[in-house]
């Protein structure tokens, strides 16, 4: 009994889009400008995956317009999710 109590986990915390400050810290995090459309964030995490899946690894991207909108208001963000073997290049 004393094993199954001390294995470390195997899934992790569950993670929510819509709480995305209690994310674990992003591998990387790229930030450019555009004329238009003001700054740009793109966050990127590794190797999740889900309950069901654990040995398919994922990479979650999440993509920020910083400028607000006219009105004040926050643009929402874009999510992504990458499926395969092995990501193309770093960003």
């Amino acid at each position: 009994m004393a094993n199954l109590l001390n294995r470390p986990k195997k899934h992790g915390a569950k993670l929510k889009l819509n709480e995305c400050d209690h994310f674990p810290h992003t591998h990387e995090i790229l930030e450019m400008d555009d004329s238009s459309l003001g700054t740009i964030r793109m966050s990127k995490w590794k190797e999740l995956h889900f309950y069901n899946a654990p040995s398919q690894k994922r990479t979650l991207f999440k993509i920020e317009r910083l400028k607000p909108k006219k009105t004040g208001a926050l643009h929402r963000p874009l999510w992504l999710i990458w499926v395969g073997e092995q990501f193309l290049s770093s960003f």
